[in-house]
This record gives structure tokens, sequence and C-alpha cells, in this order.
């Protein structure tokens, strides 16, 4: 490695064009860890020493990369997501924003433990690299509401990681997020909470549990007399998206996590009081979330009938 690192220094423009596609074929079909390790690494020393050169190969090199994200070697996903990290401040906006929905795609595709720690370690070095260029991406495929879905999977590492990536929205946008941006920020969430999957649906509930309560302490710093503030809409528009849709996602039979559900549903009738009284549409929520806790009451094992005890005094 050291030799090859030597030859890099006397890289020219025209031996770059013909350096590139043979990493590319390697990033494709490189056998063996060394290899493949190697590769990465190369990509990562031009990045530093040599970024006038590669800025013009960074997207065709990433589209390489993005295919492997996804192998079995946990130290291979490690350095292809660094490689990437290292290359996303020389992508141009559109091909940034292809790799984000590219994400996403690839962590819902298979939702398998490896593949979505591979997705995290990708926007943890975004993250630590080019967190301007996260805050520029708030909407659409692979943006914010993919990464706060992500801060509460199942996989603590995995959630630790897109933790890094939501730390630079909120330290670029701050209460912006949920002012300006509500419904943006609960699209995934709310998409997943009637989803197949429980695991999906607990991720969901969580997710929009901490947008309530973000925009509970927003509303706190506001005087109650100014009906103005944007909080105050964004209270409104919280209810009328999120409540109906987890009133729906708590009917049904029990399934294991479901006291998730139920809890944000009764989180969100708490923050979102003074809504359900003004908007005429709302009024019957309160009703149809005590019977639903009623009927859970009656369901499940007693640590289950605990926990919706504890929901019933919250409401």
């Amino acid at each position: 490695m050291q030799g090859v690192e030597t030859l890099l220094e006397y890289l020219t423009p025209e031996s770059m064009e013909a350096l590139v596609p043979k990493l590319q074929n390697i990033i494709r079909h490189g056998l063996g860890l060394p290899a493949r390790a190697g590769c990465a690494r190369t990509v990562v020393i031009l990045c530093v020493k040599k970024a006038e050169l590669v800025r013009p190969f960074a997207s065709a090199l990433v589209k390489a990369i993005s295919g492997s994200l996804t192998e079995s070697s946990a130290l291979q996903r490690q350095a292809w997501a660094a490689a990437i990290g290292y290359m996303a401040p020389m992508l141009t906006a559109n091909m940034f924003k292809n790799m984000l929905k590219h994400l996403e795609k690839v962590y819902f595709d298979k939702y398998e433990d490896e593949v979505r720690g591979a997705v995290g370690l990708v926007l943890e070095q975004l993250a630590q690299r080019s967190p301007e260029r996260l805050c520029e991406n708030i909407s659409g495929p692979g943006t914010v509401s993919f990464v706060l879905f992500g801060c509460w999977d199942t996989s603590k590492v995995v959630g630790k990681a897109f933790q890094s990536a939501w730390q630079e929205y909120m330290l670029g946008l701050g209460s912006k997020l949920v002012t300006g941006d509500l419904l943006e920020v609960l699209r995934l969430p709310l998409v997943h909470i009637a989803a197949d999957s429980w695991s999906c649906r607990i991720q969901s509930a969580k997710a929009i549990a901490d947008v309530a309560r973000m925009v509970e302490r927003e509303a706190r710093a506001v005087d109650a007399s100014n009906q103005n503030h944007p909080i105050v809409a964004s209270v409104h528009t919280l209810a009328q998206t999120a409540l109906p849709e987890l009133v729906k996602a708590s009917r049904g039979r029990m399934w294991p996590g479901k006291e998730h559900v139920l809890g944000t549903l009764v989180k969100l009738c708490v923050v979102c009081s003074s809504a359900v009284s003004a908007d005429h549409e709302l009024q019957t929520i309160p009703a149809a979330v005590c019977d639903v806790l009623l009927k859970e009451m009656k369901q499940g094992e007693i640590p289950y009938r605990r926990e919706i005890v504890k929901h019933c005094g919250t409401l």
C-alpha cells in the first residue's frame, strides 16, 4: 500500500482518466478484502491529496461504491462509507440528492441490520465531512424525515449513526424543522405507522413522539396569547395529520410493541389539546382514544395492561 501511495503523488489529469475505470472495476468486481479495502483507501488518499483530480470523477466513483454498500464484510462497508464521505463535498447537487434517495431505498429494500447499518455509516460520514450539504437537502427521499426515522432504529448502533446526521439538521435548521418543515419531517413516520412490519410501526411511533416533544418545547417558549406564532400552526398541523393516522394504527388486534403506538397517541392528545378543542373535525378524537384504551385494557398480559393504565392516567 505504501508503494501505491507513493505512485499517487505523480498522478496527472491524463493518468487519472486512465485510473478511474480501473478503480470502478475493482469496486464492482474486485475479489478479496485486501483488494477492495485497499481500493477504498486509495480513493480516500486521492480525496485528501489530489482533490482537484478526483472532483470530475467523484459522481462516477460514488455511483460505483453505492452498489457495494450491502456486502457482507463490516470492515469493507465502513471503508466504502468513509470513501463516500470524503467525496460528498465534490458531488453535484443532483448527484448528492440521488445518493440520499439511494440510501433510503437500500435501507428499506431488505430491512436487515447489516444493510441499515451501512446506510447509517454513510450518513454519519456525511454529517462529519459535509454537514452543509445535508442541510441543503431537507425534502425528498433520504433527507430529514428518513434521518429522523432512522434515529429510532431497533438497533441502537444503527440509530446512533443516524443521530449524527440528525444533530446536523438540528444545528443547521433549529426550530424551522417544526415550524416550517413539519409535514416533511412527518412524511416517512406517517407512511410506516401502518406498515406490515411491527418494527417499522414502533419506529414510526417513536419518531412521531420525538416530533411531538420538539413541538411541545417550542410551544412552551411562546406566549400563549400570541396566536400568530408559527408554532401555533404547527400544533394544528401535527393534530390534523398525525392524530387520525395514530387512531387508525391503534385499532385492531394486539401485537408486540403496540403500547408504543398507544403511548404516542396519548402524547399527541396532550400536546395538541388546544388544537383538538378548537377544531370541530378533531373533537371526536379524545372519545375515540378513550374507547381504544378501554378495549386494550382487556387484552394481553399484565405488563401490557399496566402500560395501558399509565396511558389512561396521562390522558
